[in-house]
């Protein structure tokens, strides 16, 4: 049993690991009723013990548009409801010295996912740290600008995903203590969509000095969208809604259910772009992307990618970036118009391997290695790229496969796993966990790890069967690509 701010809770050890977890601890009060839109409050008190054994709802979110390999990910997720502003925290011991904390955010495209689908005793375990796996608001729910469509709602708060976030690591900082952790070491980390609010949450003026370092695994500020785009979004959900500003009251009387469908709609119409992600919005946010890179935390970094991210989601037929070399190329054009278009183009051959290259640096390679740039001068910062030929299916080194390596007993998808994992990928995993944690605890993933230096080396780490550190990665390629951001409309 173990007090915290809003009350007793009782939560398990794992006999696995030895370690202690709690789950399905409310961090702000649920967002049902008059709150379905609006910024969290705190969560109410409780009286006697709460049982803290259970993972807390997934948010409302659409389970169809999933390739049916992916049944595991969906089974292993528990039942969808609004009253999901909940976290678990799993601790080596409650006592001993204060350890470093680290809070995972999920990913998901910003439409879906959810914290049960990690399990972070292994990591507690391993590198004597707290970890805090969050869920928040996503989809129509958390990342629609409804506020700007109508008018300007005032009932409305914008990012309320992000928002979520904040009240959780708000949270951390006034209760981490209690499971032994030190409020004063908080890294935050996310994949993915989760990466992608890791860096969005380093521009948030609302977030700083709620963490103290940063993970984001295949996702950068490129991710958020500006605001014209945002309420434009907004506008597409709506329209399947069916409702306008003299009709907004509606909004609270629908279904959550009704949201993410007429939302799910609005995305599969908007093929190769996002309809739900977090944007520049001048408050939570700054309002710009300049703004937002000149406004990053100087906290330290880790930031990578893997080698075939683009690859990921054409052979899955997910659309939500562009799939086709033509799509890429119109993208790109529109972006950066003609001259400069061609310049960059260029550097990738018209084949499938070029593909992968362009699709995977546009969204995720270049991005990550812009904030690199910017960040090395503030704080230290290493970059990586995974290159483990791990997937079936022609998937190589995939969207997410740092997951399997990083949380190893959780129920992943293993059938994108090339079967049983040989020595030498359980060599590799030792190596990614023990870097990460190694960041973690002393913002520093190993005495081999150069730190990325804009004005020197470029040094990025390769993790693959045998690592190596490789300077300026992909230098013709970078320097094409220097100064340029495209955000994917």
């Amino acid at each position: 049993m173990l007090e915290i701010s809003s009350g007793f809770i009782r939560g398990i050890r794992r006999p696995e690991t030895g370690s202690l977890r709690f789950s399905g601890i409310p961090y702000a009060a649920p967002p049902v009723g008059a709150l379905r839109f609006a910024a969290p409050t705190p969560a109410e008190p409780w009286t006697g013990v709460r049982d803290a054994t259970e993972i807390g709802f997934a948010a409302p979110q659409y389970p169809g548009r999933i390739p049916k390999r992916l049944a595991a990910v969906v089974a292993a997720r528990r039942s969808r409801s609004e009253d999901c502003l909940t976290l678990n925290v799993d601790t080596p011991a409650l006592d001993g010295p204060p350890r470093p904390v680290v809070v995972w955010i999920h990913g998901g495209g910003f439409t879906t996912g959810t914290s049960g689908l990690y399990d972070g005793s292994r990591l507690a375990t391993d590198g004597d740290v707290v970890v805090v796996s969050v869920n928040y608001r996503v989809g129509g729910l958390g990342f629609v600008d409804f506020g700007s469509a109508l008018g300007g709602d005032p009932r409305i708060a914008s990012n309320l995903g992000l928002r979520d976030q904040i009240a959780a690591l708000e949270w951390v900082r006034d209760n981490v203590a209690a499971f032994g952790g030190d409020p004063e070491r908080v890294t935050i980390a996310g994949h993915s969509a989760g990466a992608g609010c890791v860096a969005a949450l380093l521009t948030s003026p609302a977030a700083r000095g709620l963490f103290h370092g940063a993970i984001a695994q295949s996702g950068a500020l490129t991710l958020t969208t500006d605001a014209e785009d945002a309420e434009r979004a907004a506008h597409e959900v709506l329209g399947r809604l069916d409702l306008s500003r003299d009709r907004a009251d509606e909004l609270w009387r629908l279904p959550a259910s009704a949201i993410v469908r007429a939302t799910q709609e609005a995305q599969d119409a908007r093929t190769g772009s996002l309809v739900t992600r977090p944007w520049w919005d001048g408050d939570v946010l700054p309002a710009s992307l300049a703004a937002g890179y000149d406004a990053v935390a100087p906290v330290p970094l880790m930031i990578g990618w893997t080698h075939d991210e683009h690859r990921t989601f054409t052979r899955l037929k997910i659309a939500i970036i562009p799939m086709t070399r033509a799509a890429l190329d119109l993208a790109i054009t529109e972006a950066l118009g003609p001259a400069d278009a061609a310049a960059l183009l260029a550097a990738y051959p018209d084949d499938p391997a070029g593909l992968n290259a362009l699709g995977t640096d546009l969204v995720f390679g270049m991005p990550s290695q812009h904030l690199a740039e910017r960040q090395a001068p503030r704080a230290p910062t290493f970059a990586y790229r995974l290159d483990l030929q791990a997937g079936r299916f022609g998937l190589g080194a995939y969207h997410g496969v740092d997951l399997l390596l990083q949380f190893p007993q959780t129920p992943r998808a293993e059938w994108i796993a090339a079967g049983r994992p040989g020595a030498d990928r359980l060599a590799l995993a030792e190596r990614f966990r023990a870097a990460w944690l190694g960041f973690v605890r002393g913002a520093s993933p190993g005495d081999d790890w150069p730190a990325y230096d804009p004005a020197g080396a470029r040094s990025v780490r390769i993790f693959d069967r045998a690592d190596r550190i490789v300077d300026d990665l992909e230098g013709e390629r970078r320097r094409v690509w220097a100064g340029r951001d495209i955000r994917i409309r």
